[in-house]
């Protein structure tokens, strides 16, 4: 008897809270944002044309948060898309579309990475056939290391993000000959050619002659 009254005292209480408010819970739509470093990112609500831009925090690239203007009833659809995405980097949203009251609470995760960018060149005077006793060159570009065995277009492992130093070296000279390196240093800088396709360095080429 005493479990069955604190239940109906329980659900008068959330009954009167409801009716209070006009009947129905209201939900925000929002979430954390990661690894923003660059202007113009905005995120809408596809269903209402609600939208927000998202400034990049201080310090820069440290986690923050949005929030649309527009709060939703129980029961409402929602399809939260990034519109908008800033130059330089790529962003992902993650529990983009629902329903209001689904969950207890509605949390949109946007997250951004600066872009990377290949580097590389052209080797000439090396060999031109590939052969199971290495040349010997190898070339770094900070940690990281390729070992060159043939003429012709060659890119480093790891890429380079955007507007980030690059410097290529010759560690080792081939066995005979000796390497030189044109344009061995710069920043990554880039123009989008078309969407999803962009400029990579590939000028830092590499010419050998016989060793003296």
């Amino acid at each position: 008897m005493k479990l069955t009254f604190m239940r109906t005292t329980v659900l008068l209480a959330l009954a009167l809270g409801l009716s209070a408010c006009g009947g129905k819970a209201k939900f925000d739509l929002g979430g954390p944002v990661t690894g923003l470093v660059y202007e113009g990112l905005i995120i809408t609500n596809i269903d209402n044309g609600d939208a927000t831009t998202v400034h990049v925090p201080t310090p820069v690239g440290a986690a923050t948060t949005f929030k649309l203007g527009q709060s939703l009833d129980y029961g409402q659809v929602y399809n939260v898309q990034i519109t908008s995405t800033p130059a330089h980097q790529t962003c992902s949203l993650f529990s983009g579309a629902d329903t209001a009251g689904r969950l207890s609470a509605i949390s949109i995760a946007v997250t951004c990475s600066v872009q990377t960018f290949t580097i590389g060149g052209t080797v000439s005077g090396l060999r031109d056939v590939a052969d199971t006793t290495p040349t010997g060159l190898v070339i770094t570009n900070g940690a990281d290391k390729l070992a060159v065995e043939i003429n012709g277009a060659y890119i480093m492992p790891t890429k380079v993000p955007f507007a980030m130093a690059y410097g290529v070296t010759i560690v080792t000279q081939p066995t005979g000959k000796v390497c030189t390196i044109a344009n061995p240093s710069g920043f990554v800088k880039t123009v989008q050619l078309s969407v999803g396709v962009t400029d990579p360095v590939n000028n830092i080429d590499i010419s050998c002659v016989a060793a003296p």
